[in-house]
C-alpha cells in the first residue's frame, strides 16, 4: 500500500537551500534600504523612519503575487512584493509607509487595536479609524514626494493603485487651511 504522505514528504524534502524555500523576497535588504531612503525624503515619511529606529521595528519583505502591506504586531511590519517587480517601483515604498504607519497605531492609545469583546461596533469603528489614518499618511507621503519633491512617479503609482482622488482631496484641504 502506498504511503499517503509520500507526495507531502517529497515536497518538504527539498534539495534547495533553506533560504530558497523561504518566502522572503530575494532582494529584501535592498528593498528595505530603498524604501527607508525614499521615505526619509518626505517630512511625514521621516517620522515613520524615526519611528522604525526608535522602536526597533523589524521589517520583512515577502515574495507574493500581490503587492500589499501588513503589520501583525507592534514589533514588526511586512510588505509583499512580486519577484518580477522592479525594486525601484514607488508602489513598494507606498506599501512600506502603510505598513509602518499601521504598526505605529499600536503605540497610540487612540488607534491601538481593540478586542471584539468590547463590542462589534467599537471594533469596527476603530478599524475604520486605523484604515483612514493609514490612507491619510500614505496620501501625505505621496503628495510630499510627488508634488513637493517632484517625483511624479509616486503620484502616477498612487493613481494606478486607484487613489488619485485622495491626492486631489488632500491638496484641496491644504489650500483651505
Amino acid at each position: 500500500m502506498k504511503n499517503p504522505f509520500d507526495s507531502l514528504n517529497a515536497i518538504l524534502k527539498s534539495d534547495k537551500k533553506p533560504e530558497k524555500r523561504m518566502i522572503r523576497h530575494s532582494r529584501e535588504r535592498e528593498i528595505i534600504d530603498i524604501c527607508l531612503n525614499r521615505l526619509s525624503q518626505s517630512e511625514m515619511g521621516q517620522e515613520l523612519v524615526d519611528f522604525v529606529r526608535e522602536y526597533d521595528i523589524k521589517i520583512s519583505v515577502l515574495r507574493g503575487a500581490q503587492n500589499r502591506d501588513y503589520a501583525p504586531s507592534k514589533e514588526a511590519v511586512f510588505i509583499s512584493v512580486s519577484e518580477s517587480m522592479d525594486i525601484n517601483e514607488p508602489e513598494i515604498t507606498i506599501h512600506m509607509a502603510g505598513a509602518i504607519r499601521e504598526c505605529s497605531h499600536e503605540y497610540d492609545p487612540m488607534l491601538c487595536r481593540v478586542s471584539v469583546d468590547r463590542g462589534e461596533s467599537i471594533y469596527i469603528h476603530r478599524e475604520e479609524q486605523k484604515f483612514d489614518d493609514k490612507m491619510y499618511w500614505k496620501t501625505g507621503i505621496v503628495y510630499e514626494l510627488g508634488k513637493i519633491a517632484g517625483k511624479t512617479e509616486f503620484i502616477d503609482s498612487f493613481t494606478l493603485m486607484g487613489y488619485s482622488n485622495l491626492i486631489d482631496i488632500y491638496e484641496n484641504d491644504l489650500t483651505k487651511n
